[in-house]
């Protein structure tokens, strides 16, 4: 076995596993929709949602718009995830922690059920882990940083594109660069001002945009930080920390995730890059935990570098016991392998969970569609993406209109409930003065029939 033998097997169970999230694909989720509806062009802003992944899903519309397609974008950027991992980790430590780090995430299941859906959190802690390997092999580099250092800041850009909330990530990491290595920045300053003058350029059209909607070049941020808070400061913290670690990772990530903290305590010989990686990944997670919901995804790119840091640790322990080394590098490899085996045999399932999860909804969506048949229509939901992108109706909130006045009667009406969100149709039809009439195969969707 090499390390490049093992990275390939690592991605090869990635392709595996995220391929048949893909075949056994569940309908859109709530932000999947969102990306979808503003790809399609529908008659919504939702400024918070990134325009990367519009991008993205202006791919998926193109060839044809089914969920499948997409998908396929983003789950193609996801596959350079895994050798990201495996990048950063041979850069600072060498190529087998590389590819160690890349196999335990390849059997972590929150990466992999992330890795087959249009989402930005793996495409952006995907563009991060190659600027900071960018970063710490230019910093790190005996004669100083060479121009190709400016790199970094494109990449830095495109992660930002691809999820607003790394922008704290984004400061932290170039903040902590500009500390870890002043005197070699100051020693040749060119490259690094290269590097943030890229990043600058390539935010300058968001910070336009931002300062023309809203009046100011940060209100998008502040919009989306809105939308990301939890009912109270801390609660992300909370679930990072006190939640079950393997439900929440995986079964072999909370392991290595302990020994990256530790290591930081006895860093490798290159300890400033290892502090670097450290700072930044706590940073992280401190950030997003107090000021976001405390989702995984969320700090993809803290918990690979973690687990990096990890893999390093353990190999360093093990050199020191030489006695025990092989046999506990062949459990591992044991447990890794069953682990990636495991989490790719569990996607079927998982999908099909979800799909069960969303089959009123989806039958709901149906029977608006047919029942509409192109006309203008509205949909009144608790949460309407999902519903306005099957039903192909706009949609609107049950408390979005005050007073609730008479609907216009030149569209059809509909209302239903959301996955796991109930809504009072009587009510809603009391309030407009109009008579609710169950549509026929929907489970819970009316038409809202003028009296």
């Amino acid at each position: 076995m090499t390390p490049r033998r093992l990275l390939g097997l690592a991605l090869g169970a990635w392709c595996v596993a995220v391929g048949l999230g893909l075949v056994f694909g569940s309908p859109l989720t709530h932000d999947e929709a969102s990306y979808a509806l503003l790809a399609r062009g529908t008659d919504v802003d939702w400024l918070y949602r990134p325009r990367g992944i519009v991008a993205l899903a202006h791919l998926g519309v193109a060839l044809g718009g089914s969920d499948l397609a997409l998908r396929l974008a983003s789950t193609a950027l996801g596959i350079g995830f895994v050798l990201a991992v495996a990048a950063l980790g041979k850069r600072v430590f060498g190529p087998w922690v590389g590819a160690w780090a890349a196999a335990l995430v390849v059997g972590a299941h929150p990466f992999v059920r992330a890795g087959a859906e249009l989402l930005g959190d793996l495409p952006s802690a995907t563009c991060l882990l190659l600027a900071v390997t960018l970063l710490v092999g230019e910093l790190e580099r005996a004669t100083g940083p060479r121009a190709r250092l400016i790199g970094a800041g494109p990449l830095l850009a495109a992660a930002f594109y691809f999820r607003y909330g790394s922008a704290p990530v984004i400061a932290l990491i170039v903040a902590a660069a500009l500390v870890a290595w002043s005197p070699v920045v100051r020693a040749r300053p060119a490259p690094m001002l290269g590097m943030l003058a890229a990043l600058g350029l390539a935010l300058a059209p968001f910070a336009y945009a931002s300062h023309a909607i809203t009046g100011s070049v940060l209100g998008i941020l502040v919009l989306s930080r809105k939308v990301a808070s939890p009912p109270a400061t801390g609660d992300g913290l909370h679930s990072f920390l006190l939640g079950n670690p393997f439900i929440r990772y995986g079964a072999l990530l909370p392991p290595a995730l302990l020994a990256g903290l530790a290591a930081l305590v006895r860093p490798p010989p290159a300890r400033r890059a290892a502090w670097f990686l450290g700072a930044i990944a706590i940073g992280q997670i401190l950030t997003i935990g107090l000021i976001a919901h405390g989702e995984p995804r969320y700090v993809f790119f803290a918990l690979a570098l973690l687990v990096c840091l990890g893999v390093d640790g353990i190999a360093r322990a093990l050199a020191v016991h030489r006695v025990h080394a092989g046999c506990v590098v062949r459990v591992a490899a044991g447990l890794v392998a069953a682990s990636a085996l495991v989490v790719a045999g569990a996607q079927p399932f998982f999908k099909r969970h979800t799909s069960a999860i969303l089959a009123e909804m989806s039958a709901d969506a149906a029977a608006i569609r047919a029942d509409a048949a192109g006309r203008p229509c509205t949909i009144i939901a608790p949460d309407v993406p999902q519903l306005m992108w099957y039903g192909g109706c706009s949609g609107e909130h049950p408390d979005s209109r005050g007073a609730a006045p008479p609907l216009a009667i030149a569209r059809r009406w509909y209302a239903a409930p959301s996955p796991e969100r109930p809504l009072d149709v009587a009510a809603i039809a009391q309030a407009r003065r109009v008579l609710p009439v169950l549509l026929p195969d929907a489970p819970s969707a009316w038409l809202l029939r003028p009296p």
